[in-house]
């Protein structure tokens, strides 16, 4: 038996073409394990983004729990971006779930419910000039895309043209001077793949199919672990985007310069048993 959220007496404020929406959680059909009983609702509002979170017990091991949202939320209508990330319409929604039962043999879980900015907004939010954290450092030169404060934590969004080597090797040596201890890396590496390019097609030769710039996209991402203290975590996403363009018998294009895009998530766990 599937329970939707209900008892939410708070809302999500949204700003769209200037007018205030209202919109209950409930409506968005968010389900719930049948035993989930909650122990908190917050809400945190941040520039344009507007968060709702609920924090729950249930008897319900993590694995369990996330096979439970992975299964449930798609029937609500949610797309899976990535463990425990959903997206609908404008919304997306953010299950964690804490490791351990406590001492009752239940497991505390928490659904985070915001509004997705526009890119108008998301352009606002965009500063040249970083702000200043205190629980890790910036990457020098990089260009802030966005900083949200979410009740589950703080996520940020940089973009700099250096190698995603580089990078990498300032957060690994730098986050060891926020007390930050290394836990565990990803990396992807995509192939190369055509990439469509509009504008070629001013180019001299380019009607001749066989002179045809030969354009290929390439894409490497690194996942960086942090742990610090027991409650504390920091994921840092480094996705690096080059291009790598061929040439006509006429033309040769130089290449597009490289965009690396650095994904921060911080995440301060507080319980919230009595």
């Amino acid at each position: 038996m599937i329970f939707k959220i209900k008892t939410i007496s708070s809302v999500l404020f949204f700003a769209t073409f200037g007018l205030i929406s209202v919109l209950c959680a409930s409506d968005l059909g968010v389900p719930l394990p049948k035993d989930a009983v909650k122990i908190l609702e917050k809400t945190s509002n941040f520039g344009p983004v507007k968060s709702f979170t609920e924090v729950y017990k249930t008897s319900l091991n993590k694995a369990k729990v996330i096979s439970f949202y992975k299964k449930e939320m798609a029937r609500s209508g949610w797309k899976q971006k990535e463990e425990g990330i959903f997206i609908k319409d404008k919304f997306i929604a953010v299950v964690v779930c804490r490791s351990s039962k406590d001492k009752q043999g239940q497991v505390e879980f928490t659904v985070t419910i915001s509004n997705i900015p526009s890119k108008e907004e998301f352009l606002l939010m965009r500063k040249e000039k970083p702000d200043k954290l205190s629980y890790m450092p910036i990457y020098p030169g990089s260009v802030q895309l966005s900083i949200v404060n979410l009740p589950a934590g703080i996520a940020g969004a940089y973009e700099t043209e250096n190698s995603i080597e580089d990078v990498v090797f300032f957060y690994k040596t730098g986050m060891l001077n926020y007390g930050w201890t290394f836990d565990n890396e990803k990396f992807v590496q995509s192939k190369d793949e055509p990439v469509d390019c509009p504008s070629c097609r001013k180019l001299p030769g380019f009607l001749n199919v066989a002179n045809k710039p030969k354009i290929t996209s390439k894409t490497r991402k690194i996942t960086l672990i942090f742990r610090r203290k027991k409650s504390e975590t920091c994921v840092i996403t480094v996705t690096e985007v080059s291009s790598q363009q061929g040439k006509t018998a006429k033309t040769k294009i130089t290449d597009s310069p490289r965009k690396t895009t650095i994904l921060t998530s911080y995440h301060a766990y507080k319980s919230n048993r009595p």
